[in-house]
């Protein structure tokens, strides 16, 4: 087995931080964000209202990492955000003891594109 010299070393580290910084790039580059406009219109005392609005980039399989209101929602939460093909699926929940009725507002969402993410394992 043939020894590494100091040189060797200093090399295969170059390398590794040349790949790994590729790798944090594609990856960084993989976040996508998107405004989307929701109206939930009146939402009943414990109950759900589900909007699909369309997410322009988005496809099948990406993965939605947040969705956060312009505008901070009182009593309201979402109770699933699930993406699918150009469009993402959102459920807000009401559980209080009356009606909310949460004016329209923009939402911005943020997500992953996983086309982006399988490049990386292209990677040497």
């Amino acid at each position: 087995m043939a020894t590494k010299t100091t040189q060797n070393i200093r090399r295969d580290w170059r390398v590794l931080e040349e790949d790994f910084s590729e790798q944090i790039y594609r990856f960084l580059n993989a976040i996508k964000l998107s405004e989307v406009t929701m109206d939930f219109g009146s939402i009943a005392a414990n109950a759900e209202a589900s909007l699909a609005p369309a997410v322009v980039g988005m496809v099948a399989g990406d993965v939605v990492l947040s969705l956060t209101p312009s505008a901070p929602l009182e009593a309201l939460y979402f109770r699933r955000v699930t993406p699918g093909a150009a469009i993402v699926t959102v459920i807000a929940r009401n559980e209080t003891a009356g009606a909310i009725d949460a004016a329209s507002a923009v939402y911005t969402v943020c997500w992953l594109d996983v086309s982006e993410i399988d490049t990386l394992n292209a990677l040497p």
